[in-house]
């Protein structure tokens, strides 16, 4: 049975689904914001027709009028480097280890362990569970 991703994983999966330029289908280069709020690649856009000036949105075919320059004078879409960044973090991020009860067969995932504690200092942990008892586990 495949394991369940974490948090992380899955956050991370829909930040980099969120990186991909719909056109050349690569992470996005130089970004470029159209007036419908669409982002592309401006060397994307440089290569699409442009008819009296203005460029038709592959996706919804709303016009985008281009400045002289051309895609480069469109403004760039700053929210995609912002969204590089958080995929670096949550790369950095670590996965919690699994626990192991040592009563029963159960295993848990902690919420989070602190990061300052070393892990070879914390041999065994209590968790509280809905019935008011506590599960001894130890880290596996």
């Amino acid at each position: 049975m495949a394991e369940k991703p974490s948090a992380a994983q899955e956050a991370l999966s829909k930040v980099e689904d969120q990186l991909s330029c719909p056109v050349c289908l690569e992470d996005y280069t130089n970004p470029r914001l159209l007036s419908c709020f669409h982002v592309y690649c401006q060397h994307c856009l440089d290569r699409m027709v442009v008819q009296q000036g203005q460029l038709e949105c592959p996706k919804c075919r709303r016009p985008t009028l281009l400045p002289p320059t051309g895609a480069s004078g469109l403004q760039a879409a700053f929210h995609v480097h912002h969204l590089f960044d958080i995929k670096d973090t949550l790369k950095k991020i670590k996965e919690p280890q699994k626990l192991a009860c040592e009563k029963c067969t159960k295993t848990v995932e902690p919420l989070a362990f602190a990061d300052n504690v070393p892990s070879s200092s914390v041999s065994a942990v209590l968790i509280p569970t809905k019935s008011g008892r506590s599960l001894k586990v130890t880290r596996l």
